[in-house]
């Protein structure tokens, strides 16, 4: 295990210096100075000189409002904001989407279950920025009706008011991902020789469920969830334009439009970092789960 983990960090390491390589050196061909050949060195100084600041953890200032800010700074502060976000999003598609799952794959009522089912590919197919307006304008309509505001549209507060959309459109396709994902490899294990036999045995169905069907689909349902996360994280950008939620997303399309590579390119390490740190802690989730998969390593 510990040499599995070494070599994904060392595999890690690499990808998060190509990630700032490649941000660099896009940049560089955005300010459409130089063409190809000649700005790669260049990208490459500049990736190396970033490198040399963040082991110094000084990564020096970016302009904003008409003032000098600190990158750091800017860094914690959009990150947290995002995490905020992003955990709340994926706990709550996993409750939901992973129990939901199971209680359609073990529901007996057929019509149920295909409405849930073609409710998750609508979920899947409905573009977030469409959500995220769909959502807005509803809210807008319900002020004008109550004259009271349920929830904000935009705007950053930890509190429900602001949280409650951005959370439900960040979870939005990964519960009904979630959803469908339990539901076929569920029904499909119920279905299987071994639970047949549990059942001819005399074992209740929530044992049967608990113990030996659950134990089986547990990889296919962490690979769920990782994929879940990435969709998450994929859409983080467009959710927090839309709502105006200063989190990384938020700060690297600024970054990108101001053409500041010193906003851009610790941005993009950070989200590089979050998804192969996520999922190197899913792939130690499966050899803890499985043993065959510990076995294979």
């Amino acid at each position: 295990m510990l040499r599995f983990i070494l070599q994904r960090l060392l595999f890690i390491l690499v990808v998060v210096f190509s990630i700032v390589f490649a941000v660099q050196w896009g940049m560089l061909l955005i300010q459409g100075s130089e063409g190809l050949r000649e700005t790669a060195p260049i990208a490459f100084e500049e990736t190396t000189e970033f490198f040399s600041q963040l082991r110094e953890g000084d990564l020096g200032s970016y302009e904003a409002d008409n003032q000098r800010l600190e990158v750091v700074e800017m860094l914690r502060t959009s990150f947290l904001a995002s995490m905020g976000l992003l955990f709340a999003a994926s706990l709550l598609a996993a409750l939901v989407g992973v129990l939901l799952g199971i209680f359609v794959a073990l529901s007996k009522r057929g019509f149920f279950a295909f409405s849930v089912l073609a409710g998750t590919i609508v979920g899947i197919s409905l573009p977030s920025f469409f959500a995220a307006m769909l959502l807005q304008h509803s809210m807008i309509v319900y002020i004008r009706e109550f004259d009271s505001r349920l929830l904000s549209v935009a705007g950053f507060d930890w509190d429900y008011q602001h949280m409650i959309l951005p959370i439900l459109v960040l979870a939005a396709r990964p519960v009904a991902y979630l959803m469908r994902t339990t539901y076929v490899v569920l029904k499909r294990t119920m279905e299987e020789d071994y639970i047949r036999t549990a059942k001819s045995k005399g074992l209740g169905r929530r044992y049967i469920v608990n113990v030996h069907a659950m134990r089986n689909v547990a990889v296919p349902i962490l690979t769920a969830i990782g994929v879940s996360w990435r969709f998450s994280l994929g859409i983080l950008p467009i959710v927090e334009y839309m709502f105006a939620w200063p989190g990384m997303g938020l700060r690297m399309l600024e970054g990108i439009n101001s053409q500041q590579a010193s906003i851009v390119a610790p941005l993009s390490m950070i989200f590089g970092l979050t998804l192969l740190l996520g999922n190197l802690v899913l792939d130690i989730a499966y050899r803890i789960v499985d043993p065959r998969v510990r076995d294979d390593a």
